[in-house]
């Protein structure tokens, strides 16, 4: 046998040795990474929002960065004491903004960018909320959203939530003279979600809110049947929980305040 062809086999063999390698190493890490995601949906799931937060913003992943702005935004929202509540929603932010420069086609990072921006919005005042156009950046990310899931039942409802903010914060005029606001737009969105999913706490929870905040005369009766839905639906993980004790709140406030 000749140098060249005993050259060429050893070469052959330590280049299938490097790529098995290669190939082993590429499964140990999706393997890990599959075990970190799971690992974080568990603490989710389990109410642990900030060790979920932080297991998975180590993914380095889209949808990683995602679960740690949802984890984040709930934490903050639900579980911080109001001192804290400014800084983890800063963090979700950031997040979120990291899924989207992963993934731009990812609707649920814009989803918990906009959620995040508008709960953001509610520590700092509204000059700065303006200055900085928050009501801008919140509507562009949820609009982002749709674009890329318009079936996005949770969006509709962060849309109509927008309008019903803004027209709560500053009035029905100036809503929509300065940011396009509109109430029959805020209906139109809560419509639409309720026709895509009524089998969620959350979805229910929120429209009923959002109903209630335009008009609560008018809306009253449809928003105790959405929380009347809603309490009748399992509770599936800590945050819906969380949210079902405020359905019963809320719902046993409606009923005492309709009697």
């Amino acid at each position: 046998m000749s140098k060249v062809s005993l050259s060429n086999r050893v070469f052959f063999v330590l280049w299938k040795i490097a790529l098995i390698s290669a190939v082993i190493s590429l499964i140990g890490i999706r393997l890990a990474g599959a075990d970190s995601f799971d690992h974080a949906l568990a603490a989710y799931s389990e109410g642990r929002f900030i060790e979920a937060a932080e297991t998975a913003e180590t993914l380095g992943t889209s949808s990683g960065y995602a679960l740690a702005a949802k984890s984040m935004v709930i934490h903050a929202r639900y579980i911080a004491a109001d001192p804290e509540k400014k800084q983890l929603l800063e963090q979700a932010i950031e997040l979120a903004r990291k899924s989207i420069e992963s993934d731009p086609e990812n609707a649920n990072a814009y989803l918990w960018l906009s959620r995040a921006l508008g709960r953001h919005s509610k520590q700092i005042s509204k000059a700065q909320a303006t200055k900085e156009k928050y009501p801008k950046q919140t509507r562009e990310a949820i609009e982002h959203a749709l674009r890329i899931d318009p079936q996005m039942a949770e969006a509709h409802i962060s849309m109509g939530l927008w309008h019903t903010g803004i027209i709560d914060r500053i009035g029905r005029l100036m809503g929509r003279t300065l940011f396009g606001a509109r109430k029959k737009d805020a209906l139109q969105h809560f419509d639409q979600a309720y026709a895509l999913n009524q089998q969620s706490k959350a979805n229910n929870l929120k429209l009923a809110n959002g109903l209630m905040e335009l008009d609560q005369d008018k809306h009253s009766d449809r928003a105790h049947n959405l929380l009347k839905q809603a309490s009748e639906l399992p509770i599936n993980d800590a945050y819906e929980k969380i949210l079902h004790g405020r359905i019963i709140e809320n719902l046993t406030a409606l009923e005492i305040s309709m009697n």
